[in-house]
């Protein structure tokens, strides 16, 4: 599901409505977020040694939300630049996906 998800929000002909009407990017959303919100806060927790209030941990949710809401519109956009200037959607597919992986895997 994730990586249709993916082939849609890289494609430069996909428009930035269907990003909004596609049911799969509100469930990748609230699924990250209640992992990344998880995470986060076990590491606080453990590693840290620190309880998160309540405020904090809304905060955190908020700021998930709001990064990745905002990134699938993000990365479309960008590929729509880079397809303008490249004119070639595998050109594109190649860079993208080099951008993505390599930011990934040093995350």
């Amino acid at each position: 599901m994730f990586a249709e998800l993916y082939k849609k929000t890289t494609d430069p002909d996909t428009t930035y409505n269907d990003i909004l009407s596609e049911k799969n990017v509100y469930f990748s959303i609230l699924f990250h977020t209640v992992a990344y919100s998880v995470a986060v806060y076990l590491f606080v927790l453990i590693v840290l040694k620190h309880r998160l209030t309540y405020d904090q941990l809304r905060m955190l949710v908020i700021f998930f939300v709001l990064v990745m809401f905002f990134g699938y519109f993000g990365r479309l956009w960008r590929v729509k630049q880079l397809y303008k200037i490249h004119d070639n959607k595998e050109k594109v597919a190649e860079i993208v996906a080099n951008g993505y992986f390599c930011w990934y895997f040093i995350g």
